[in-house]
């Protein structure tokens, strides 16, 4: 290699030649050195121009900063270190993945169950032919979506302009089994001005608890009927889960506190059709006595 200096006007000047071609004297005395002083190198910038002889052919010119360093970079993971590290991101990932997909599946689960299906035991003979005594099945929450009172603003109306009613409030009642009779409680003691006659035939019982306004309710309502198969009493059916607690109980208060109350119970039959027909049986002399 051989190093130019580079002149102040930017064109590379010769302070001596260095002829590497030139065969060795062989008379040393002969050698004269040179008698001018060679001008000092700027050591801010210099010129690198590879030896043709060295390189095969004309080197390109470059330019390097005067102090440049070069680092040898350490030396990275061997090929098995990172085919195991890259096999232990992956794990991590479907391990991440599958705990998340996992949380979303028990999210929904839980979400499903609570507002659209719910377990449920049939204590006694069914109305359904097909189910017998401690069977289990779900129950599609969806299907018995409580009745609100649009719907009811519809049907009134159809009953009076079809059938012989006299359509006012003392003259109007509502009854329902099973699931009809809980809609049937939560209606009625919702719309006191609508009904005065409340029959619940299997679907809970209304407790001195439910009623906000005792003085309006006593008012208003002339007769609480509530019915159960005597062998749906002391069952999970009756007085647990949201049922409204012991039927005998609360007709008995609702008694005390003024209110005209009856409880039937139908003699050895269970949630079945039997109950009702005589439930019915029951409750209809006892309407609009007034």
């Amino acid at each position: 290699m051989v190093i130019v200096p580079q002149s102040c006007n930017g064109d590379a000047t010769l302070n001596g030649i260095l002829d590497i071609q030139q065969p060795l004297m062989d008379d040393q005395s002969t050698f004269q050195p040179a008698t001018s002083e060679p001008a000092p190198i700027d050591p801010v910038e210099t010129e690198v121009v590879s030896s043709p002889e060295l390189t095969g052919g004309a080197g390109p010119t470059s330019f390097e900063p005067p102090m440049a360093v070069m680092m040898e970079p350490l030396p990275g993971p061997t090929a098995p270190e990172e085919a195991v590290n890259t096999t232990w991101q992956r794990v991590g990932a479907e391990v991440l993945s599958g705990v998340q997909t996992l949380f979303s599946a028990a999210v929904y689960a839980t979400l499903i169950v609570t507002f659209c299906f719910q377990v449920a035991r049939v204590d006694g003979l069914s109305m359904a032919p097909t189910l017998q005594d401690h069977d289990r099945l779900i129950v599609n929450k969806l299907v018995y979506s409580e009745v609100n009172m649009d719907k009811l603003g519809n049907f009134i109306p159809f009953v009076d302009a079809n059938f012989r009613t006299i359509a006012d409030q003392p003259h109007r009642a509502m009854a329902g089994l099973s699931m009809g009779g809980m809609q049937t409680r939560s209606i009625t003691l919702a719309h006191l001005d609508t009904f005065s006659h409340i029959g619940v035939f299997s679907g809970g019982s209304i407790a001195v608890t439910n009623i906000t306004d005792m003085a309006r309710f006593k008012e208003k309502v002339k007769l609480v009927f509530v019915s159960y198969g005597s062998r749906e009493l002391g069952t999970n059916r009756v007085g647990g889960r949201g049922f409204g607690g012991d039927p005998k109980v609360n007709v008995a208060a609702l008694k005390e506190a003024g209110i005209n109350s009856v409880f039937y119970e139908s003699p050895e039959t269970a949630h079945e059709w039997q109950s009702w027909r005589r439930s019915l049986h029951e409750f209809a002399p006892l309407l609009f006595k007034d």
